[in-house]
């Protein structure tokens, strides 16, 4: 409470095998993404009760994608020390949330 403190890089550092998991669970969400656009492409995509065809098809492709942003802010929160700054400063509510930190530690690890 008294004292202050900076992020440096080092805090946002991802260790390789966690860019890794993080690529790997946006593959598979891209492949699900694929396969909602090839149903629509092919006419096999089911209009959801009170949506039109392409609003089911919005609909699902945010929907997964959503789940890839959180899955990846999580992957990337529960990485980081207790101790790391970054992760001091989300926990306590001050600066960003998970999906901040993914979007760092991606732009950092590549």
């Amino acid at each position: 409470m008294t004292t202050g403190f900076t992020v440096g890089v080092a805090d946002i550092i991802a260790k390789p095998s966690i860019v890794a998991e993080v690529n790997s669970k946006i593959t598979m969400y891209k492949k699900k993404v694929r396969k909602i656009i090839n149903k629509k492409q092919y006419g096999r995509l089911q209009s959801q009760p009170g949506k039109s065809t392409m609003e089911s098809f919005e609909h699902e492709v945010n929907k997964k994608l959503n789940n890839a942003r959180d899955t990846a802010g999580t992957i990337a929160l529960e990485a980081l020390a207790s101790d790391n700054r970054l992760n001091n400063m989300v926990v306590a509510g001050s600066k960003g949330g998970p999906n901040n930190i993914s979007q760092i530690m991606a732009c950092v690890g590549q």
